[in-house]
């Protein structure tokens, strides 16, 4: 467990701000705070890619607070070496605009020194946030999930994501969701042969700034059944966890938030298996995994609501609750196992906080669930299996949904504000298990050009300079190597060869200020970064 990280707040002996007394800042944030209604997060953005000169990493920031003007920065350093992931990095000094009275500006500066005797270190964690003392109002950040954006994906979405009636159809859906999450996170891809089929699970993960080894997973499969269009199931989860993605990212959290679209499910929750004992890193500790499993299908009609054999005995509370509504189909089961009972408690407890207008029934299955196979039809099934805790979110699949597995699960016979109710339920219990915090978070994956760890993936930086983006391959690249860029919607807007050259320049004239993303491929690995453009 992660009982001591250290936080590293130095503040700069050269900075003007040695005359603002720090008792008075804070006496000033207490009532200042007491006159602000709905209190803006402080927001910080990466100016320039970190800069290597000697054994110093210098970092050039923008900091924004138009509430109030100062906030506390905060820089944490980790290994980013599978074998000693999450160990926190200790430089010899840092310096800068760093601590707890910083002044918003653009192009602040953090320089951090290393040991000489050891230097840089070829491969890290960057963790640079930004907070001030303001609480977080959830009612206010669940307000970001719009049901026409849940309504415009679902159409995008929908369709034969199968891999073997239509393996294109899942590709492209695959590489949709892939340039989603590149346009607001780092994605990572884990690929697996499964006889003649090939399983594709998609990562984003933020890294917690205290506690990252200590993971809360929000997932969903996005393959569908056969021939089915799988509006339901599972587009429906799958757009819930990009709501996620949406309002969540651009915020700090004490322990680490990921993400996970999980591939063939339907074959067996092959995806969410080879995840759980192949693909995490053995240092991973994940305390709570909210699934979702089909979230759209709503009815307030009379006798819609079917339920499993043994119901009543196994939860003779629920099944009163059920069959006192007169079957009506209009609540969200909440579905947890004898190890998953304070997450089953929180989601619950979340909703009637934040979305007392949605209707949970919360079931604790026995065990890992075997007594009930059908409540272990999903890939949660998979984190019960490893003692993990892990809630199976759903609308009761085909006890409710009688499109359930057929080509009529299509997206007009969803409803839209009863997704949204649910999204945020699920967006609350993350923030609040996680420890979401008043501010935001840039996490940076620091690759030194020397390393030996792994070539594979350290074959390029990047640097933007003067309105030109500076690519240097540090290995060969093949022939057939290529970059494309992507805006922040996901869309690629640039690609270009880049052959067997080392050292590239591109122009950004003609592009308009904000965030990008660079992605460099040679046909077996991608490597992706972000950087910020100003015209």
């Amino acid at each position: 467990m992660d009982n001591h990280f250290t936080r590293v707040l130095l503040c700069s002996s050269k900075s003007n701000l040695h005359i603002i007394n720090r008792s008075l800042f804070w006496v000033y944030l207490f009532f200042y705070s007491g006159l602000v209604a709905q209190n803006t997060e402080p927001k910080i953005s990466l100016h320039n890619e970190p800069v290597k000169s000697g054994n110093t990493l210098s970092i050039e920031y923008n900091l924004s607070d138009p509430d109030d003007q100062v906030s506390e920065v905060i820089l944490t350093l980790y290994d980013a070496k599978s074998n000693s992931l999450y160990n926190p990095i200790l430089p010899n000094k840092i310096s800068g605009d760093i601590g707890t009275v910083i002044i918003d500006g653009k192009k602040k500066r953090i320089d951090i020194e290393f040991n000489p005797s050891v230097g840089v270190p070829s491969s890290m964690q960057i963790i640079l946030s930004c907070k001030d003392s303001h609480k977080m109002d959830l009612s206010q950040l669940i307000q970001n999930v719009d049901t026409n954006r849940i309504k415009q994906r679902l159409k995008l979405l929908s369709g034969r994501r199968n891999a073997v009636s239509d393996p294109k159809f899942l590709a492209s859906t695959r590489e949709f969701l892939s340039n989603f999450i590149k346009s607001k996170i780092e994605l990572k891809t884990y690929t697996s042969k499964i006889g003649s089929l090939d399983c594709i699970n998609l990562e984003a993960h933020m890294w917690g700034t205290e506690s990252p080894r200590q993971i809360v997973i929000n997932d969903a499969h996005y393959d569908s059944f056969s021939q089915s269009p799988g509006a339901d199931d599972n587009a429906s989860g799958v757009v819930g966890v990009m709501e996620a993605i949406e309002s969540l990212t651009t915020y700090c959290f004490k322990k680490s938030v990921r993400f996970v679209f999980f591939d063939l499910e339907e074959a067996g929750l092959i995806g969410s298996n080879l995840y759980i004992n192949n693909q995490i890193n053995k240092r991973d500790s994940i305390i709570a995994v909210l699934n979702y499993e089909m979230i759209g299908y709503y009815s307030d009609k009379e006798n819609t609501q079917d339920l499993p054999l043994g119901f009543n005995i196994l939860f003779p509370n629920e099944y009163n609750q059920v069959i006192q509504n007169n079957r009506r189909g209009d609540f969200i089961t909440n579905t947890g196992n004898t190890n998953s009972k304070w997450l089953k408690d929180a989601f619950a407890q979340s909703a009637a906080q934040f979305v007392p207008e949605l209707r949970v029934i919360s079931l604790e299955v026995p065990g890992t669930g075997t007594i009930a196979q059908d409540l272990r039809r999903s890939d949660h099934a998979s984190f019960w299996d490893k003692n993990i805790p892990a809630l199976m979110i759903t609308d009761g699949a085909n006890f409710r949904n009688k499109n359930y597995h057929t080509p009529n699960d299509s997206i007009e016979l969803l409803n839209m504000k009863f997704m949204q109710q649910v999204i945020q339920a699920t967006i609350a219990s993350i923030a609040q298990i996680a420890e979401i915090e008043h501010g935001s978070c840039l996490q940076i994956q620091w690759e030194s050009a020397n390393t030996n760890s792994d070539p594979g993936s350290e074959c390029f930086q990047i640097q933007y300079i003067d309105r030109e983006l500076h690519i240097n391959c540090f290995e060969t690249a093949s022939q057939t190597a290529g970059l494309n860029i992507f805006d922040s919607s996901g869309k690629q807007v640039f690609h270009s060869k880049i052959g067997s050259q080392a050292k590239h320049r591109i122009s950004l004239s003609n592009f308009r200020s904000g965030i990008y993303f660079a992605s460099l491929h040679d046909g077996k690995t991608i490597r992706t970064k972000k950087f910020i453009h100003y015209e």
